[in-house]
């Protein structure tokens, strides 16, 4: 183990929810104490944190020297990454669950009103919201001009991030908590009741689906032509993506 923080004595981070956000030498960790924490990511060094009036349970990005992070305080936040300090804060009618994505000028992320929304980054203004039938919990991922949301009414939605109008809608048949994944022209979800959907991006139009006999909760991963899932029941799945079919699964072993 190369360090651990906090260092000493009785301080407590509380419950970490959201992903850990590595950008050159500073590492991000977001608290259920309602802090953004800046660490040096060689040493474990504090640097500086930031601190809400609620827990973040909305994982953090960072475009530009700026870290964008929502909270259930139902605020916004733009961060200096330099020395966190906040550059402006936009209050909203709900709190802020998914992670939170940049792209272009457009910050997105779905909050507990059901609705995603894309916020101007530079004027701190709501572009436009959709909404859906459910919490968005999974974080919204943007390709060629369309958004794609997963959702928990079991449906993933095909948002035009310049205007927020539905382009296509695919429901699959659980609740979507899983991040889905673009491969090419594919856009691959899983569902919490462990079906793999492959879906054609311009169409909405599945392509393959398959079942990996558990519930997927956790992003999907992609290297080299083969999907990774992680499973509830504590496995690890490969997935030809060509075929469609299982390569091998890894379940751990009790002790």
């Amino acid at each position: 183990m190369r360090w651990v923080y906090p260092r000493e004595g009785n301080e407590n981070l509380g419950a970490i929810v959201a992903d850990l956000i590595l950008d050159g030498e500073n590492l991000y960790a977001v608290s259920s104490n309602g802090q953004l924490y800046c660490l040096d990511a060689a040493t474990g060094d504090f640097k500086w944190t930031f601190e809400t009036s609620d827990r973040i349970w909305s994982s953090p990005t960072v475009n530009e020297g700026v870290i964008y992070v929502g909270s259930y305080d139902r605020g916004l936040y733009a961060i200096s990454e330099q020395d966190g300090s906040e550059l402006w804060k936009l209050d909203l009618s709900s709190a802020i669950c998914s992670p939170v994505v940049v792209s272009g000028n457009d910050i997105l992320f779905g909050t507990f009103d059901r609705n995603i929304y894309a916020v101007d980054k530079t004027k701190a203004t709501i572009k436009w919201t959709f909404n859906g039938g459910n919490w968005f919990w999974a974080a919204p991922i943007v390709k060629d001009e369309i958004v794609y949301a997963a959702c928990l009414d079991s449906k993933i939605y095909a948002i035009n991030v310049q205007n927020g109008q539905q382009v296509w809608q695919f429901k699959t048949d659980d609740a979507l908590v899983s991040t889905p994944v673009i491969v090419n022209n594919t856009i691959i979800a899983a569902s919490e009741a462990g079906t793999v959907y492959m879906i054609d991006v311009s169409s909405g139009v599945p392509e393959k689906s398959l079942s990996v006999g558990s519930q997927v909760m956790a992003s999907l991963y992609v290297k080299d032509d083969t999907l990774y899932a992680h499973a509830r029941d504590d496995s690890v799945i490969a997935i030809d993506l060509e075929s469609g079919t299982i390569i091998w699964r890894f379940t751990k072993v009790e002790e």
